[in-house]
């Protein structure tokens, strides 16, 4: 049964909520059968649209978050959700849910109302979980939604169960993914069902002590770069997946190969720029206008726009060999 409030003010020592700042108000969030929850400030947007592969975890774990960009709003900002996108947000109180009990988290019907779902789906919450509950908000309206950090947004209502779990969450035989949760993207791959499913499947994979070794080496790069890494694996045959080094070794060729390529590319796009211009400015001296002309000024056309797009493109971040000879002391 669900909890009202008197019992729900006589948990609250037992589930330790603490905001990111202090606040003296925390008892105006406690409803007649639930707790009001505000949204917090630490919010991710995915990058851009692309195919999550569910059947390729290889490299996940080196900067497993490359897909979203983490936005931290300072006083008095606000961050926009468009209509049919998605935004990561999480809670501004950190809570722990006790053992003997369960959480539900749910959005309020004030905000339903204007296209606003929060936390459309996982919003169970197991006896001994502890975070940040992240917060899927998707805006199904027509409007754009402007959201500040402090809304109360959802509502955690807590259901007493029937004796302590035998094995909360976090016990060591259930491998949970989300261990004091920041409220961040997806650790999907982890599951070890899906771990086991993987291997059922004779899905390649690189030993979690070699993707350690990749992830020290690599550091904070690019998303890019990592996808690359990544698909450089596909090439590589097993007896070549053993060690990290021989891993780097062969992707800082094929990335030294890639920039050297990129750079003469760009250098050649921004050279064409004075070339288009003279030959533009030398056909139109010359009357009466064929229909080579009208050919050739379509050339000039398309060879400025290359020309200006590569003014404003740069080489980007590669591993090449210089880099890779950087990272030797972390092997």
């Amino acid at each position: 049964m669900y909890l009202a409030d008197r019992d729900l003010e006589a948990l609250l020592p037992a589930m330790e909520i603490t905001p990111e700042a202090p606040d003296a108000c925390f008892a105006a969030q406690i409803q007649s059968a639930s707790i009001d929850l505000r949204l917090s400030r630490v919010f991710w947007r995915p990058l851009r649209h692309f195919t999550i592969d569910l059947r390729r975890p290889k490299l996940l774990e080196i900067e497993p978050r490359r897909y979203y960009r983490k936005t931290v709003l300072k006083d008095g900002e606000s961050i926009v959700l468009r209509p049919n996108s998605l935004l990561l947000g999480r809670t501004m109180e950190e809570f722990k849910v006790p053992n003997g009990y369960a959480g539900e988290l749910t959005g309020r019907s004030s905000f339903a109302r204007m296209g606003l779902m929060v936390n459309a789906t996982g919003g169970f919450i197991n006896p001994g979980w502890k975070g940040h509950m992240p917060l899927q908000l998707v805006n199904l309206g027509p409007n754009s939604i402007r959201l500040v950090p402090g809304i109360p947004l959802c509502q955690l209502r807590i259901v007493r169960l029937t004796g302590d779990a035998q094995r909360p969450y976090g016990h060591h035989s259930l491998n949970s993914l989300y261990l004091n949760d920041d409220g961040g993207p997806s650790y999907w791959w982890r599951d070890k069902r899906i771990q086991a499913l993987h291997a059922k499947l004779s899905e390649l994979s690189v030993e979690l002590r070699i993707q350690q070794d990749l992830n020290a080496a690599i550091g904070h790069r690019e998303p890019e770069v990592v996808e690359r890494l990544e698909k450089a694996i596909d090439h590589l045959h097993l007896s070549e997946l053993q060690d990290a080094a021989t891993i780097l070794e062969a992707f800082a060729k094929r990335e030294e190969r890639r920039r050297t390529i990129r750079r003469w590319a760009i250098n050649l796009s921004r050279g064409l720029f004075p070339v288009s211009i003279g030959a533009s400015l030398w056909l139109v001296n010359k009357p009466p206008f064929q229909w080579w002309h009208y050919g050739l000024w379509v050339a000039a056309a398309a060879a400025i726009l290359l020309s200006l797009y590569a003014f404003r493109t740069e080489v980007g971040d590669h591993f090449g060999r210089a880099e890779l000879a950087k990272t030797q002391g972390r092997l």
